[in-house]
């Protein structure tokens, strides 16, 4: 009876954890809105991926370096960044999930 009750306690903090993980994803709004915030700093956005740009449900959109071009709905992390030349922004990704 304790084993039950110590993996329901388990499996309930694990829950929660792992839904936790989404409230750490950055509102590309956020960032349109406030660059020079996220300048230099890892984020993670959620979207619809087509050419080299994310898309959020409310149509913010940023560019994304990445080696290989992307469709569908993706998980992107990475370090927003500047272009050395211009005042463009881009997501330079680290890790892509697939949601």
């Amino acid at each position: 009876m304790k084993k039950l009750v110590i993996l329901g306690i388990v499996a309930i903090l694990v829950s929660v954890g792992l839904s936790g993980c989404s409230s750490n994803i950055t509102n590309i709004g956020d960032i349109q809105a406030n660059p020079e915030k996220y300048l230099n700093k890892e984020v993670t956005v959620e979207g619809t991926c087509a050419m080299y740009g994310i898309v959020d449900n409310n149509q913010h959109m940023i560019m994304y370096q990445y080696s290989t071009l992307l469709t569908g709905r993706y998980r992107l992390t990475g370090i927003f960044r500047t272009y050395p030349t211009s005042t463009s922004y881009y997501l330079d990704v680290i890790k892509v999930e697939s949601i």
